[in-house]
């Protein structure tokens, strides 16, 4: 058996990868530029390396190789004898496979499945119309959603040494994939798990782990902190963290029925996994995109507003939310702009345009203050009443912190 798979960022190198070939599939990777595809082909392997805690597992993928994403011919004929077609690029970047999908979709004589591995509510329907309009056959073909939990924080490689590219990541092992899209058989592939309602799962890991993973984030840049696992140590920001899971939760539970959000024993699962320190995830990777995260169906906006509707107050999602607009870092584009946008527009505005929220809701003007409270940084500020501890993270001056 064979997978092509587009990508070889974090997610398709740290977990599809592994995963298919564990399964036995044949790994090729559709790599975008001529030094990565080069190395790939020249190491033919790649490395995993899981971390928690003291306990390191590393793995050896033999046997892969790379085509170059532009070269049609050769990825034309690597997807007409392909078991499986997996897609790690990111949800802005699917539109853009359509053209590249096409002409070997119209070259196949059997249906295959196409698995947009994308964190997104609608990736396999996204990849489809992509592959549509490019002229492509999608009657006869799978196009399905996959939804990845592992947390690859990195991917390391040197383009002229003969070292595999290694991907750091946590041993997280659980993948859920969208049945109604699929339409050849899908062999069992340890880890992976077929579900009916595949947006419900999106919101399940949105609502609960990924809100909580930002909320670490950018609770942790306001103190300080350049690192996830250090931020929730801070038991200010963990009482935060713990409580925005648990609104979240009630919104889950509210929406899709009690027990759906895995309760108690899934707060604590997720605050284990965020203190891996030896992950050294940081919060700059985890913040990054505030714009994006801020969307109305994201991690925390999504989250709120159906805690609103179990009629909880969604307070500490309210001081996260509060605390994401506040986030600047000057190396981040999409941060650079949400600042320009507040300066520009105020805070009521960036919320009704980018994350959908109407102005005249109590969650939105209880983010307004907490807003205010937060950047003028005082010491009567909900946060900012712990001493930083020495290990924590360089002091920062106030107008860098506060944003």
């Amino acid at each position: 058996m064979k997978a092509v798979i587009f990508g070889t960022g974090r997610a398709a190198g740290g977990f599809v990868a592994p995963m298919l070939h564990a399964a036995g599939y044949e790994i090729v990777f559709v790599a975008r530029g001529l030094g990565l595809c080069e190395h790939l082909n020249r190491t033919g392997c790649i490395e995993i390396l899981l971390v928690d805690g003291p306990i390191r597992k590393k793995t050896l993928i033999e046997g892969v190789r790379a085509v170059e994403a532009t070269n049609q011919d050769a990825l034309s004929r690597e997807l007409v004898s392909a078991d499986l077609i997996a897609t790690c690029v990111g949800p802005s970047n699917l539109p853009s496979l359509g053209v590249v999908i096409a002409p070997g979709l119209a070259r196949r004589k059997v249906p295959v499945n196409l698995i947009a591995f994308e964190n997104c509510e609608d990736a396999g329907s996204i990849l489809r119309r992509a592959v549509a309009m490019a002229g492509g056959q999608v009657k006869s073909h799978g196009f399905a959603s996959g939804l990845i939990h592992r947390v690859i924080c990195r991917r390391c490689w040197y383009r002229d040494s003969d070292t595999p590219i290694r991907y750091i990541a946590d041993p997280e092992s659980k993948c859920e994939i969208e049945v109604v899209g699929l339409k050849a058989p899908m062999p069992t592939v340890s880890g992976m798990t077929l579900v009916v309602d595949h947006i419900a799962a999106v919101r399940r890991k949105f609502f609960t782990y990924s809100a909580a993973h930002v909320a670490t984030a950018y609770l942790g840049h306001l103190k300080g902190y350049c690192s996830i696992h250090a931020a929730l140590q801070d038991q200010e920001i963990k009482r935060i963290v713990k409580t925005a899971i648990k609104e979240g939760q009630q919104g889950l539970d509210f929406f899709y029925g009690a027990g759906f959000s895995g309760g108690k024993a899934e707060r604590k699962r997720i605050c284990k996994r965020l203190s891996n320190g030896a992950l050294r995830d940081t919060v700059a990777r985890v913040g990054r995109e505030p714009l994006r995260k801020l969307g109305g169906q994201e991690r925390l906006i999504g989250s709120a507003s159906l805690a609103l509707l179990a009629n909880s107050k969604a307070k500490s999602l309210s001081w996260v939310t509060a605390a994401a607009l506040c986030y600047f870092d000057p190396n981040d584009a999409s941060s650079c702009q949400l600042r320009a946008f507040i300066e520009r527009y105020g805070v009521q505005h960036v919320l009704h345009i980018v994350s959908g929220v109407k102005p005249d809701q109590e969650f939105v003007s209880r983010t307004i203050q907490h807003v205010k409270q937060l950047r003028t940084w005082s010491h009567s500020s909900h946060l900012i009443t712990i001493t930083p501890l020495l290990w924590a993270s360089q002091s920062r001056p106030t107008a860098a912190i506060a944003g």
